[in-house]
């Protein structure tokens, strides 16, 4: 006899239930660490060499600049390839118009 609120589970059932277990498991895992891997950088929270330097270790990087405004920022203009670069200023903690890096934009028509 069981107490009340115990499970009796057939042993047949056990490779299943472990199998479940380990996929939940990783579920779990991937979510944790996957979670601050997706998150942008936000200029605002750095200082402006903080933000500069991370453009330029990283050579391009998508990065918040303002509530719901991210782009991607590139440390040189090459970056742009087939594009015209611009210069990008964005907000950091110790600087509203931090020069960053570059932003790309399509050409505008007109002889190339």
């Amino acid at each position: 006899m069981t107490s009340r609120g115990s499970l009796h589970l057939p042993a047949s059932s056990l490779p299943a239930l472990k199998r479940h277990a380990s996929g939940v498991l990783a579920v779990i895992l991937f979510t944790a660490l996957a979670s601050p891997a997706l998150a942008r950088p936000d200029s605002r929270s750095m200082s402006c060499a903080a933000a500069t330097a991370l453009v330029g270790k990283s050579g391009s990087v998508i990065m918040t600049t303002g509530p719901g405004v991210y782009g991607e920022v590139y440390a040189s203009p090459s970056g742009c390839r087939a594009r015209v670069a611009q210069a990008m200023r964005a907000p950091t903690k110790d600087n509203p118009k931090c020069a960053i890096g570059y932003t790309c934009r399509p050409y505008s028509g007109g002889n190339h």
